[in-house]
């Protein structure tokens, strides 16, 4: 997609670690764009809805490749317009960590961060 790539050399030139077409198990997402904070995983699409992006990021479990990774994560779906050709909509969804002591810890002050809640 042409505006994918648009993004990926703005990004670029002004510094960021940005990878398109990024490769996961259950496929490749468009977009990954990580600074020293956050770490934002998008989606584009063309003739769909940036609602429909954000879903196919949840339904591929987009989110799981950066599970270990300690970075606030930042889901971001895009719809470029085909007449307007320009972002008609964009949505997204940041991850909320919980934290939690599970029953068998045998050290309580130790925290376990739940991956998968997300606002």
């Amino acid at each position: 997609m042409y505006y994918q790539n648009v993004l990926f050399i703005v990004f670029k030139l002004i510094g960021f670690y940005v990878k398109a077409e990024y490769h996961t198990s259950q496929g490749q997402i468009d977009l990954v764009l990580q600074t020293e904070r956050f770490i934002y995983i998008m989606e584009f699409k063309m003739k769909g809805t940036a609602e429909e992006a954000l879903k196919q990021i949840n339904e591929k479990y987009h989110a799981q490749a950066f599970s270990a990774d300690e970075r606030k994560l930042i889901k971001i779906g895009v719809n470029f317009g085909n007449e307007t050709r320009n972002i008609e909509k964009w949505t997204g969804r940041i991850k909320r960590e919980i934290k939690f002591i599970p029953k068998q810890s045998k050290n309580p002050k130790r925290f376990i961060k739940f991956a998968e809640i997300f606002l």
